[in-house]
C-alpha cells in the first residue's frame, strides 16, 4: 500500500531557513540521492560519505525532524537513510506541521 504524502510547512522563509545553513547546501545532491544503476555496494558507500557530511551538520536535527515529518522516500536526511527512517515508528513524530520547524531550530541553535 503506498504511503499518503503529508502536507508539508508553508512556503513561507523563516519555515526553511534552515536549509541555507545546511553543510550539504551547495553540494553535489548525487551524494545523498541514489542513482538508478547503483549497486549495493556503491549506495553503502555512498551513503556512509553522505551521513559523515551530515555528522557535522548543524541543522542535523532540523533536518531529520524534517525527514520523519514529510516522511521523505528518497536520499539521506539529516544522517538517516530511507531504511533508517523506514524503522522509526511515524506516530512518534506525527504530521509535518509548521510550528514544529521553528522548534527544531531553536534546539540546533542551542546545541551549536
Amino acid at each position: 500500500m503506498p504511503r499518503s504524502v503529508p502536507q508539508l510547512p508553508a512556503p513561507v522563509s523563516e519555515e526553511w531557513d534552515w536549509q541555507l545553513r545546511a553543510r550539504c547546501r551547495n553540494m553535489d545532491t548525487n551524494l545523498f540521492f541514489p542513482r538508478d544503476d547503483e549497486g549495493h555496494g556503491a549506495r553503502a558507500r555512498r551513503e556512509r560519505a553522505a551521513k559523515a557530511v551530515c555528522a557535522r551538520c548543524p541543522v542535523l536535527q532540523t533536518c531529520r525532524l524534517h525527514a520523519l515529518r514529510a516522511r521523505e522516500h528518497f536520499g539521506v536526511w539529516g544522517g538517516t537513510t530511507e531504511g533508517d527512517r523506514n524503522r522509526i515508528p511515524i506516530d512518534a513524530y506525527g504530521p509535518c506541521r509548521s510550528s514544529v520547524i521553528p522548534a527544531a531550530r531553536a534546539a540546533n541553535e542551542q546545541s551549536g
